[in-house]
């Protein structure tokens, strides 16, 4: 298949009157299905439908400036009668994570008996972490501690295994971050801004090495040799430290 099969597909399903955001979406699941079937036959090309563009989709609204006070907003109205995905939202609020790791995260992944409590992001049958860097643990403070308290007792009362259970299932994470965003519509605040958020309070410390920073977003820099010796990695006494600071 190539990028001008692509384009006609793409036609195609735009000449059946689908609105070009619907279009987007679909060539993106086919986009994602080619990437993972290239990755294991060991295929060395990049999707058709990467990059295709689509008229009317391709102009992104700017991300509004985060700002602590923003954040306070945002803090205060997820605190407003409990309910999963405003667990989820208070959870990224100090940790950083993409929503779909705690959304797919099981409850043994949320270790609350241990002197730092943390919950860990890692492979399961929901989410298939997609590099080593990804795969860490993150200290919980503040409300993303009670916040993971609270989930663990909801699933708990449930008998699930699964931390959220209302979406631990395929595209749960899609419909809890509807939901959120929704919900926070009015604030012009998106579920991914939580993660935005926490790299800009880390950026303004200017005392926060980028590699430890790294180590709690789950990035990876690449960078020299030095970066990938070692058999340890930053511990959670480095990692609650810097959290410590930047929390809100």
């Amino acid at each position: 298949m190539r990028y001008v099969h692509a384009c006609v597909f793409r036609d195609y399903l735009l000449g059946l009157g689908l609105k070009p955001v619907t279009v987007r979406k679909q060539t993106s699941i086919l986009n994602a299905m080619l990437n993972v079937a290239f990755r294991y036959l060991d295929i060395d090309r990049f999707s058709p439908f990467r990059a295709l563009k689509i008229s009317g989709v391709e102009i992104r609204r700017p991300m509004r400036i985060i700002t602590d006070e923003l954040l306070l907003e945002v803090k205060h109205r997820l605190m407003i009668r409990f309910t999963p995905y405003k667990l989820v939202g208070l959870i990224q609020l100090n940790t950083g994570l993409r929503l779909s790791e705690p959304v797919y995260a099981r409850v043994e992944d949320c270790v609350l008996d241990h002197p730092i409590p943390h919950i860990w992001v890692r492979r399961n049958e929901l989410s298939n972490r997609k590099t080593n860097s990804s795969i860490r643990a993150v200290p919980l403070v503040g409300i993303s501690l009670f916040a993971a308290q609270r989930l663990v007792e909801f699933a708990k009362g449930e008998s699930s295994e699964w931390l959220v259970p209302k979406y631990a299932h395929y595209h749960g994470s899609n419909t809890c971050s509807a939901t959120m965003n929704k919900y926070l519509a009015d604030l012009d605040f998106r579920s991914h801004m939580f993660r935005h958020g926490l790299i800009d309070r880390m950026k303004a410390r200017n005392d926060i090495p980028t590699r430890l920073a790294e180590s709690i977003t789950g990035h990876s820099s690449g960078g020299s040799e030095f970066n990938y010796y070692g058999t340890v990695g930053y511990t959670l006494e480095q990692k609650l430290e810097v959290i410590q600071k930047i929390c809100i």
